[in-house]
């Protein structure tokens, strides 16, 4: 089973310039460790990651029948790529869409887009709501910094393991679940990894990770092909205790759902 991995880097056109100034390319950063993970799991055939904009994407998935783990800021009508150039909306959906499984690491996509590519015969998993993570403008590669969309990412291993449809979007929950109990059991165990420096994780840190999976955990959604059934997996999974926190948050990009795709 093959895949493209979308993984933009550039988020400069997605925020305000005084909050992009604050939040930089962290968020990216992170979701491009998401990404380098899935990639060891994955038959992966092409990952765009400077070079992901919509008609250089949209060409080759109309050429290719690879399934897509695509990360990015989204709403619940659209997606972006670098610079929130958005490639997937509800009024524009390919129907090489049709067979194929799609994955989207993405804010609120499963509100709408999610249902819209079902419709068209895609099988879908993803958020309906806000998604949430750590970030560091200078994380590095581990287990702390790939952990808060773990679920998302298991449903694409799982289907690359032979699972079927159902199957993969009961073991995205059931992958988060024990990953939010291992990091509230074992946090004392795991290095954080930054670019200048290694430090232990402790349990505000823990916390903070914790609060974020369960959080995506419950807005984690499932479309099969034909969009006749809505499957929210996470909402059957009993709360923990969440506690304040302070969470780097992607937010929608509702200001550029109106941009035509390219």
């Amino acid at each position: 089973m093959d895949w493209v991995i979308i993984s933009p880097t550039d988020e400069e056109d997605c925020h305000p310039l005084t909050v992009f100034e604050k939040v930089d390319s962290a968020v990216y950063r992170v979701l491009n460790i998401h990404a380098d993970y899935a990639q060891q799991y994955l038959t992966v055939v092409k990952r765009f990651k400077q070079d992901a904009n919509p008609s250089t994407v949209l060409e080759y998935l109309s050429k290719h029948p690879a399934n897509i783990l695509a990360f990015g800021h989204g709403n619940t009508k659209a997606m972006g790529l670098n610079e929130c150039k958005i490639w997937l909306d509800v009024n524009h959906i390919p129907e090489w869409v049709k067979g194929k499984n799609v994955v989207l690491v993405s804010c609120l996509t499963g509100v709408e887009l999610g249902k819209k590519l079902a419709e068209k015969g895609a099988n879908y998993y993803g958020l309906d709501n806000v998604g949430m993570l750590v970030a560091a403008k200078d994380a590095e590669f581990c287990r702390f910094f790939y952990a808060d969309f773990i679920g998302l990412l298991e449903a694409a291993i799982s289907l690359a393991n032979g699972y079927s449809e159902e199957e993969a979007a009961k073991r995205a929950k059931i992958r988060w679940k024990n990953e939010i109990e291992y990091w509230l059991n074992f946090y004392s165990e795991e290095e954080i990894k930054l670019t200048s420096k290694t430090v232990r994780c402790n349990s505000q840190l823990a916390q903070l990770l914790t609060t974020c999976m369960v959080h995506n955990m419950h807005s984690f959604v499932w479309f099969p092909p034909g969009g006749a059934e809505t499957v929210n997996w996470g909402a059957v999974v009993g709360a923990l205790a969440l506690l304040s926190f302070i969470a780097v948050a992607f937010k929608a990009m509702e200001e550029k759902r109106k941009r035509v795709m390219v």
